[in-house]
């Protein structure tokens, strides 16, 4: 239930093993590598590195959660800080919570390698598999995303993608471009899928109008 997120045809395609077909044209013998008759290619370094790197943000989230918690910036001694001392607290805070999403979404990838779901065709430049059709999260993108799009676009995203096919695009009228209003009927579909508390909804919705305004050319030029 924590993701990622794929539609039933790719697992469609996994079960009955078309997933691993070579595309037309790609020469039989610079196929990936695949252990005695199985189809699906060799996996265990890509989610052994996945394991690792999911492993590692863990570790840095243990560390980091006992020196910035929430229960601290409700305490009377957060607000004898100088004001500069309070945001990089508050900051630190926000990037110590995003540490445990960036575990739990590594390791679950590592997993959907692992299993072989998360082939992704052949790279043509390197000839080898990919392996990312389940990434779910680009930490270094997101942490230097100069905008709120590129920041949503690094986060959850099979999710995102989800949302974008099913909600995004299916309440835009036919021959129009998606707007405003399309926008923020997704960001309330996501909410909603997050649950009923009012935090939600007021984050979300806010998150639409800075959605918005990170994809109007007067901000992007």
């Amino acid at each position: 239930m924590a993701g990622p997120a794929f539609d039933y045809c790719d697992y469609r395609r996994y079960i009955n093993n078309t997933m691993f077909e070579l595309p037309p044209g790609v020469d039989p013998s610079k196929a990936p590598p695949t252990r005695k008759k199985r189809k699906i290619p060799r996996s265990g370094t890509p989610a052994a590195i996945k394991g690792v790197y999911g492993t590692v943000w863990l570790i840095i989230f243990l560390k980091l959660s006992a020196m910035y918690n929430v229960p601290f910036l409700l305490s009377d001694k957060y607000m004898t800080y100088y004001l500069p001392r309070r945001i990089f607290h508050l900051y630190m805070l926000g990037l110590t919570a995003r540490t445990k999403y960036y575990a739990v979404w590594t390791l679950a990838e590592g997993a959907c390698i692992l299993s072989g779901i998360g082939y992704n065709g052949i790279d043509p430049k390197t000839g080898r598999a990919n392996w990312d059709r389940l990434q779910n999260i680009r930490p270094w993108d997101l942490e230097k995303a100069e905008n709120t799009r590129a920041y949503l676009g690094n986060w959850n995203i099979n999710t995102n993608h989800w949302l974008r096919n099913y909600m995004y695009l299916r309440v835009t009228p036919k021959g129009k471009k998606p707007g405003f209003r399309a926008t923020l009927a997704t960001f309330v579909t996501s909410a909603f899928w997050h649950g009923f508390y009012p935090g939600y909804y007021l984050a979300f919705v806010l998150a639409s109008f800075l959605q918005t305004v990170a994809k109007s050319k007067l901000f992007l030029t």
